[in-house]
């Protein structure tokens, strides 16, 4: 398991849990597409990036 702290929105892409804008951070400055994280939900789970 991965903490996502922070998300941000971003360019759309497709992966194998759906389709989605939202990137999470899950590290200093890392940040990979929702597409690709399962967090159970299609929506921001953790606050926007600033």
């Amino acid at each position: 398991m991965v903490p996502i702290p922070r998300r941000t929105p971003g360019t759309t892409v497709t992966g194998p849990y759906g389709t989605s804008n939202i990137r999470d951070n899950v590290g200093n400055g890392q940040y990979v597409s929702d597409a690709y994280v399962r967090t159970g939900s299609d929506g921001y789970v953790a606050p926007r990036c600033q």
